[in-house]
């Protein structure tokens, strides 16, 4: 398993416990995440810094009751990552969502 494998599989595994912290600790400080629970919780355009993932924690607290993201398949090139997997969510509001995506990854500085 390659860093870069490793850091994904730590990201995603945070990600699953709502470790803020920890998915703080290994994004960069400038880091961009695009998620749909974003429009859901009302809120337009990316999350943005450490501050924004913050923010996505809170939305996500907000629209799902559930949610699961299930990387299926890492390909890494260089610095680069594609993950493919499968994202599952259930809310009150927005009802059941069982899908299949992909997320690309940037890595650098290490």
């Amino acid at each position: 398993m390659s860093e870069l494998d490793q850091v994904v599989a730590n990201l995603f595994g945070a990600f699953n416990r709502r470790a803020v912290d920890e998915v703080a600790a290994l994004c960069a400080t400038d880091v961009r995440f695009d998620a749909a629970s974003a429009d859901l919780a009302g809120r337009e355009g990316a999350y943005s810094g450490l501050e924004g993932m913050r923010d996505y924690f809170h939305d996500v607290a907000s629209v799902w009751d559930e949610l699961l993201i299930t990387p299926r398949r890492v390909l890494v090139r260089g610095d680069e990552a594609l993950v493919i997997g499968r994202v599952f969510a259930r809310g009150r509001r927005v009802g059941l969502r069982d899908l299949p995506i992909a997320w690309r990854l940037s890595a650098r500085d290490g």
